[in-house]
């Protein structure tokens, strides 16, 4: 995880098996780190630290995911849903999930806290979060978030070279 002002950039590995929870473990709740409120990272096959997504989890905060390759199997609120590439889906805070399958899985997230929203807009959003939204989004679609989401991550090479800069 490397910081990038307000963002942290996350790197995540979906190589994947299904772990069963024993009856007797509780529900993770995963929080954001205390000194920043945004994330946005790339997650595939190749990357560290998805290890805990195996298991039945939630976030106190909400999570945007682009599967831009292969198809991600996820169980929400213990119903199964299948995602091929060019799904994008919203997952709000405390909603229970958890990765099953990953074949040939990669893609983006973007995870932010509610307060960076008026109170009017976090209320929208979370009547329209009463169920999983899920996104079939056409090649276009698909694209402009990829560049939206890649423009995130590139914010962290201009900040560390700034940083590196001053600090000379």
């Amino acid at each position: 995880m490397r910081s990038i002002g307000i963002l942290k950039v996350y790197e995540l590995n979906l190589n994947l098996k299904l772990r069963r929870m024993p009856k007797r473990d509780s529900i993770l709740v995963n929080s954001m780190d205390s000194s920043s409120s945004m994330a946005v990272g790339i997650w595939d096959g190749s990357t560290p630290g998805i290890l805990q997504a195996l298991n039945p989890h939630r976030h106190d905060h909400y999570t945007c995911m682009l599967v831009d390759a292969g198809q991600l199997e996820v169980l929400f609120d213990f119903e199964q849903l299948i995602m091929p590439a060019g799904t994008l889906f919203v997952c709000p805070p405390h909603q229970v999930h958890q990765i099953t399958t990953a074949l040939g899985a990669s893609g983006y997230y973007i995870s932010f806290e509610g307060h960076h929203m008026t109170r009017s807009a976090r209320d929208i959003l979370d009547a329209s979060l009463n169920e999983t939204i899920i996104l079939s989004l056409s090649a276009a679609e698909q694209q402009w978030f990829r560049s939206i989401l890649d423009s995130l991550k590139n914010l962290d090479s201009i900040n560390n070279t700034a940083n590196k800069e001053v600090q000379q």
